[in-house]
């Protein structure tokens, strides 16, 4: 059975990742890109990938979602004439959730680190 680690460049999922490692499990870290994290989190992700590259880490994959032709999640709500919409999480589903799930070779475990606030 494939692992998969869902993985958005943060705090939970940096600690994930690591532990993973750690912990000796044998499993692929995804980062979708909806074009549309902070550039803080950018700069973390590139800055994250060098140095476990530079270790011999499993590097992380990066994926563009397709939805509907726009692999922005900026430029898709503009086109629509809508916002994305944190009690709705639509654009969570749309533009991460799904394009994961596509992406994941079953039987496989989707792992995420989430924070419990959260």
């Amino acid at each position: 059975m494939r692992n998969y680690l869902s993985f958005g460049g943060g705090v939970n999922s940096v600690a994930m990742y690591l532990y993973l490692i750690e912990q000796g499990w044998d499993f692929e870290a995804v980062f979708v890109d909806h074009g549309t994290d902070w550039p803080e989190t950018y700069e973390y992700f590139r800055m994250f990938q060098g140095w476990i590259i530079t270790r011999g880490l499993p590097r992380i994959t990066v994926l563009a979602p397709n939805v509907q032709g726009f692999s922005d999640l900026f430029d898709y709500c503009w086109n629509k004439r809508m916002v994305p919409s944190f009690m709705a999480r639509w654009c969570t589903d749309k533009f991460k959730v799904r394009v994961l799930h596509k992406y994941c070779k079953p039987p496989a475990f989707e792992l995420i680190g989430i924070d419990a606030g959260e």
